[in-house]
C-alpha cells in the first residue's frame, strides 16, 4: 500500500486545524460583538468546545489516528522483543481513552466528585485536578522510555506533549479563573477556549508527526510498499532505513541479482 509521507501528513492536518480553528474564533467573534448566537446553525458546527460537532469530531479522530500508529509500533516492538514495547501499548490505550473523551466528554463528568468543596478560581473546573495527577504520573513512568528514544525523536514527542498539556490543563486553568470571577458568556472567556483547544490540536498533530517520522525512520520494514505495474519474477530494493513514500521512485531488479 502507499505511504504518505510525513510532510503531505503534517500539511492536512495544518489545513485542517487552521480552518477549524479560525471558523471557531469567528463565529465567537461574531456572537459576542454582534449578539448573533445561532449564525443559521454555524456558531454551534464550529464552538471549539462543544461535543457533536466538527471541531469534536476532528480532535477525536486526531486522536484515534496517534493510538493506531501507537499500536502499530508497539506490535513490531513486541515482535522484536523491545525492551519498551508495553509502553507504546499503554499510550495507545490514552489515546483512545483520549479519543472517546474529547467525543463525549467524560473528565468533565468525572470531576464532578468534587463538587462537594465548591472550589474555586484556577480549580473552579475541578476535573483538572484529576488530570494534574494524570499529568504527573504518567510523565514519571515514562521518563526511562523517554530516555531510550534517538535524541530527535524524544524532543519531537516532548514537544507534542507540551503544547498539548499547555492547552489542555493550564490553559484550561486560567479559563477556570476567569469563569469563576465573570462567568463564561463573554468574548475573553471564548478567547481562552479557542486558545486551550487550538493547542490541543496542535499538540496532537505535531504526535501524530512525530510517531509518523518514527514509523518511517525507525520501523521501515513495518510497511511494504509494492507497485502494482511491477511484472512476475521482479523484486523491489529500497532503502531499509527508511519508507517510500507515495512520490518516491521504484527500481525494479531481476530475481537472479
Amino acid at each position: 500500500m502507499l505511504w504518505v509521507s510525513p510532510k503531505r501528513v503534517a500539511q492536512i492536518l495544518g489545513g485542517a486545524i487552521t480552518i477549524l480553528s479560525l471558523a471557531g474564533l469567528g463565529t465567537q467573534w461574531i456572537r459576542y460583538t454582534f449578539g448573533h448566537d445561532y449564525q443559521r446553525g454555524l456558531n454551534w458546527l464550529f464552538t471549539l468546545d462543544l461535543e457533536g460537532n466538527l471541531p469534536a469530531w476532528y480532535s477525536s479522530t486526531a486522536l484515534a489516528l496517534a493510538a493506531t500508529l501507537l499500536s502499530l509500533i508497539g506490535a513490531r516492538k513486541k515482535d522484536q522483543g523491545a525492551s519498551y514495547a508495553n509502553h507504546w501499548f499503554a499510550l495507545c490505550i490514552i489515546f483512545f481513552y483520549l479519543s472517546i473523551d474529547e467525543a463525549i466528554s467524560i473528565h468533565e463528568k468525572a470531576g464532578s466528585i468534587f463538587a462537594p468543596f465548591q472550589l474555586t478560581g484556577v480549580f473552579y473546573y475541578n476535573w483538572v485536578i484529576l488530570g494534574i495527577g494524570f499529568v504527573v504520573v504518567v510523565g514519571l513512568s515514562y521518563l526511562r522510555f523517554l530516555m531510550a528514544l534517538p535524541p530527535v525523536h524524544r524532543w519531537r514527542f516532548i514537544c507534542a506533549g507540551t503544547v498539548y498539556v499547555t492547552g489542555a490543563l493550564a490553559v484550561e486553568m486560567i479559563e477556570a479563573r476567569w469563569a469563576s470571577l465573570h462567568g463564561p458568556g463573554n468574548l475573553i472567556y471564548a478567547t481562552f477556549v479557542w486558545i486551550e483547544e487550538t493547542l490541543e490540536m496542535v499538540g496532537v498533530a505535531v504526535f501524530i508527526y512525530a510517531l509518523w517520522v518514527y514509523i518511517e525512520e525507525e520501523i521501515a520494514s513495518m510497511i511494504l510498499t509494492v507497485p502494482p505495474s511491477l511484472s512476475r519474477g521482479q523484486t523491489v530494493t529500497r532503502n531499509p532505513g527508511r519508507l517510500h513514500s507515495v512520490d518516491d521512485q521504484y527500481r525494479p531488479t531481476g530475481t537472479d541479482n
